[in-house]
């Protein structure tokens, strides 16, 4: 994690097709990392979103993997890695903010449609991003690796609350969910 305003040193490039960017968004800087070939008619294109407290760097073996023949793009979500944000104030991590990240990123590539892979928290983005309207035309697939889709998770806690003997699967699933509140 970066101090507010601080920079981490940057890391050495992941592949030898790296390329770097910013991309601006509400509150916040984004460092994004291209791999592979150029987007064009052809290339796939895949779209890594990380974890908490991950970066980018966590999908480094995917990238050596994926990046001589797909247009890879990965980028450090808000206060990760190389991404800032002007304050850190819980305000600037809400969902609809990250999800808003997501699609500046792709448009900043000029990516889409992608095949998107999100990770633990970045999985989390990723559904919430699956849903947005503006999914039909800047994602192909979806691939949420640990990292459940909020809306169905509130409704399986809400139907284990609703019905007589199943209390104790969402007090269970409340211990083992219990860090997530730390974050």
């Amino acid at each position: 994690m970066t101090l507010l305003g601080t920079r981490q040193p940057a890391p050495a490039p992941l592949h030898s097709t790296e390329r770097r960017r910013w991309v601006s968004g509400h509150g916040a800087q984004l460092a994004v990392y291209e791999y592979g070939p150029e987007p064009g008619p052809g290339v796939p294109e895949v779209l890594l979103v990380h974890g908490y407290p991950d970066d980018h760097t966590v999908f480094a073996g995917v990238i050596a993997l994926l990046a001589p023949d797909h247009h890879v793009i990965a980028y450090d979500t808000r206060d990760a890695g190389l991404s800032t944000v002007q304050e850190t104030a819980l305000a600037n991590f809400r969902l609809p903010l990250l999800v808003d990240d997501l699609y500046a990123v792709l448009a900043a590539a000029a990516a889409g449609p992608v095949q998107l892979v999100g990770h633990d928290w970045g999985s989390v983005q990723g559904w919430a991003a699956a849903r947005d309207p503006r999914a039909q035309s800047r994602l192909s697939r979806y691939l949420s690796i640990s990292g459940p889709d909020l809306q169905h998770f509130r409704r399986w806690f809400a139907q284990r609350l609703r019905t007589p003997g199943r209390w104790l699967d969402a007090a269970q699933q409340c211990l083992r969910s219990s860090y997530v509140a730390a974050f």
